[in-house]
């Protein structure tokens, strides 16, 4: 079992690899093949499109289809997807006219395999691994994605300069290779129960009729995808426009001094996550006051943005302290929701999640019109925190309801 889990682990270690090289290949590629920037914008928000249409219905397939088979499935069809950028790389085909629309299917067809993998992960997660281990087996993979991510920019940067957009590409196929390899020797050596499909389930009207039944009869479902959507919001507008704004007036270059603080933050998050997996003790409620202390250090770095390294140390602790309660509110919801409704979930919360961020960089620009950064920050702090302050009271009130229910048996 723990070789299998090792197995997995890696598989999403190269799938992360994957993200953070091809996201600053094609962004390096497409500046220099085209000199219009609304060419280079267009062809890059291609990618957001399959998983805010698809990432619902591909849940839904991943709970009515063989996990591990649909894995290998995603994952040939984002080694063929990456090929083919790589192809066309190779003849260094025009982004006009056709070849346009030829890199916009490409980018789509990267989306895809994206919106299939991403919920996959956290729904196969459960099935082949103990429910006593989920939280140090989330913890384990929150450090592995936040180091490779710090990794592969680097590495997409090195490879760009040793050897161009094709290494780049090169070294991400054999990424997607590396998931295949994974997912293929997972089918080999675990067999998951079919799931069980009446006739009245069958179709994709029906699956989405019953996903409607059940966020309308299980409430705390509901809430628990609005605070996952509003943390990730609150996320975004922190990440994406906060913070270069916050730095952007500083008299030193802006640039190195907000990639050092994105570095810090990576940092603190890696070590919340292993604060996470190796105390055992530490749960949901514990969590929720540690995330509360990260907002109030959150809002205090946003004011203090002017002092570099004192800002540069809150916003690492902000990171840390709020690690947990990502890691431990994810397993939680693994443990709680029937495994055959899983996927659906998880795939709907990715598509929401998806829409949600282009509205978080909206929202915080449209802020930044009227208030001070360092009060856009306490706003998006205190958004995440009412969300996640919703998300643990539901959730709480469902596990006393199942507690109940099984000492009425």
């Amino acid at each position: 079992m723990r070789k299998n889990i090792n197995i997995f682990i890696v598989s999403l270690g190269a799938q992360a690899l994957q993200g953070s090289i091809v996201f600053i290949a094609i962004a390096w590629y497409f500046t220099h093949i085209t000199s219009s920037p609304l060419v280079f914008g267009s062809i890059m928000s291609f990618r957001y499109i399959p998983s805010i249409l698809f990432a619902m219905f591909s849940g839904i397939a991943i709970d009515r289809m063989d996990k591990i088979q649909l894995g290998i499935i995603a994952s040939i069809w984002n080694a063929v997807s990456h090929v083919s950028l790589l192809v066309v790389g190779i003849f260094n085909l025009s982004a006009e006219g056709t070849g346009y629309w030829i890199y916009a299917l490409i980018v789509v067809c990267i989306g895809i395999s994206s919106s299939f993998l991403s919920p996959l992960e956290r729904t196969l997660i459960p099935s082949i691994i103990d429910s006593e281990r989920l939280k140090s087996v989330n913890s384990i993979i929150s450090m592995v994605k936040q180091t490779v991510g710090l990794v592969g920019t680097s590495l997409a940067g090195v490879l760009l300069f040793l050897g161009g957009f094709n290494l780049a590409m090169v070294v991400a196929i054999i990424c997607t290779i590396v998931t295949f390899c994974a997912f293929l020797y997972l089918r080999l050596h675990i067999q998951l129960p079919k799931p069980k499909i009446s006739p009245e389930e069958k179709g994709i009207v029906n699956a989405v009729k019953i996903l409607g039944e059940l966020l309308k009869q299980q409430r705390w479902i509901t809430y628990a995808i609005i605070t996952t959507v509003f943390t990730n919001m609150a996320f975004v507008m922190l990440m994406d426009v906060l913070l270069p704004h916050l730095f952007a007036s500083m008299k030193w270059n802006s640039s190195p001094i907000l990639g050092i603080c994105f570095t810090v933050m990576g940092i603190g998050t890696i070590i919340g996550a292993y604060i996470t997996h190796r105390v055992k003790k530490l749960n949901l409620e514990i969590a929720v006051i540690l995330y509360a202390v990260s907002a109030v250090t959150g809002i205090i770095a946003g004011f203090m943005a002017d002092s570099f390294l004192v800002s540069l140390a809150l916003f690492g602790l902000f990171s840390l302290l709020s690690a947990p309660v990502s890691i431990i509110y994810l397993t939680e919801l693994q443990q709680i929701i029937p495994n055959k409704h899983l996927g659906s979930i998880q795939g709907f919360i990715a598509s929401a999640v998806m829409i949600a961020q282009p509205v978080g960089v909206l929202l915080a620009g449209f802020l930044l019109l009227t208030f001070s950064g360092g009060t856009v920050v306490m706003m998006a702090c205190t958004l995440s925190l009412i969300a996640i302050s919703i998300g643990w009271r539901q959730l709480r009130k469902q596990k006393n309801s199942i507690m109940r229910e099984e000492v009425s048996m």
